[in-house]
């Protein structure tokens, strides 16, 4: 496992730990209204000390291959986080979750580093299938999806239960383009 991934001279992915847990958490407290829109686990994590743990496990995961969890870092200061979650090592696919804080948003991070994740989850992971899931109304996240060039495999129906109600969820996908058979 790689410890940190490279997006470019400003950004990078690095491996979470339970050193990064207050400045993660002080992102999470101070973007707490902005990121429960989408994210309903922001409410849930309430202090540094649960932090570290959240971040003790997702070290966990990304060292057994279960997940690779990171943080976003732009010019060495964290701005949120990243991750291939649920790593099926039997069917080689996972799902790719993110968030950003919100003063970051618009300067290209997220569509860059979600691409560069998808890249490290095919070469180096030898993943066949990529899936990123956003809500129909969270144009953000469904814009990432279309710019890397991600493919709509699904809308489904009141998928997602978000503070403000169920919500149709978009299920985008990639394929190993390195596969000669898919």
């Amino acid at each position: 496992m790689d410890e940190k991934i490279i997006v470019d001279d400003h950004i990078k992915l690095v491996v979470k730990n339970k050193e990064m847990a207050a400045e993660m958490y002080a992102i999470i407290a101070t973007e707490r209204e902005y990121l429960r829109r989408f994210l309903p686990w922001a409410d849930l994590v309430t202090n540094v000390t649960q932090q570290e743990l959240i971040l003790t496990d997702a070290y966990l995961k990304s060292k057994s291959g279960e997940a690779y969890d990171t943080a976003i870092y732009y010019d060495d200061r964290i701005v949120g986080s990243m991750s291939l979650n649920e790593i099926s090592q039997q069917n080689k696919f996972a799902d790719i979750g993110y968030w950003l804080a919100e003063e970051m948003q618009g300067y290209g991070i997220v569509t860059k580093s979600v691409a560069k994740l998808i890249e490290y989850g095919f070469n180096e992971l030898q993943l066949h299938k990529i899936i990123l899931e956003a809500a129909s109304d969270n144009e953000p996240s469904n814009g990432v999806a279309e710019r890397i060039g991600m493919q709509l495999e699904a809308k489904l129906a009141d998928q997602i239960l978000l503070p403000d109600g169920y919500h149709d969820l978009n299920v985008y996908c990639q394929f190993n383009p390195n596969e000669k058979n898919k």
